[in-house]
């Protein structure tokens, strides 16, 4: 479960990055997110990716995964 958070997070971590560098990456001719579908659609999805983080952080408790220090 931890592993799975890491990764969403940095995926949403990335694609914020992508934004900082749509000039260099037009520049480059590379096709990031942010190029091919938009700053808006971007900021979306990244939102998105970190309301899943947040609702599912309360899973492993909820399913009594972890012990109680895990709250």
């Amino acid at each position: 479960m931890p592993g799975a958070f890491a990764c969403a997070f940095n995926v949403a971590r990335e694609l914020l990055k992508d934004i900082e560098d749509m000039e260099g990456d037009r520049a480059c001719g590379v096709r990031t997110f942010p190029l091919v579908h938009g700053t808006a659609a971007t900021l979306a999805l990244t939102s998105a990716i970190f309301a899943i983080i947040i609702a599912g952080s309360f899973v492993p408790w909820l399913l009594d995964l972890y012990s109680a220090r895990y709250s």
